[in-house]
């Protein structure tokens, strides 16, 4: 799968919540995640499951009310950025806030290598 096939599908499974399914389909099992801020998990994670418990806790604490997603915007062969308008619920605060975030994804072996966020 090439950089923009696989910025293709994380907008649709974005679009469409089933987000969790790219660990699977896209990421490489080594991969890295870097947040911009620790949520009280750190703020980078090796590995798909580690990843994953990272995005079940965003889930669970930042459930999202809406979101639009744009890209992929490509560069080179082996990046691309995606754009992410998102409404969400944080729980901890009991407050709705709307956040932008961008998202640096590297590709190698037509997997994701590293992903790293930009709030």
């Amino acid at each position: 799968m090439d950089t923009r096939q696989i910025g293709d599908m994380i907008a649709d499974h974005m679009r469409t919540g089933r987000e969790l399914q790219l660990l699977d389909l896209l990421y490489a099992p080594d991969a890295v995640s870097v947040e911009r801020l620790d949520f009280g998990k750190g703020t980078e994670f090796h590995g798909i499951d580690a990843i994953r418990d990272k995005k079940l806790y965003m889930m669970q604490h930042f459930p999202l009310v809406g979101l639009t997603v744009h890209g992929p915007y490509l560069h080179g062969e082996d990046r691309f950025i995606m754009v992410y308008f998102a409404n969400v619920n944080d729980s901890l605060t009991s407050q709705n806030e709307a956040l932008s975030v961008a998202g640096h994804y590297t590709v190698a072996g037509g997997k994701i290598v590293r992903e790293e966020f930009f709030m």
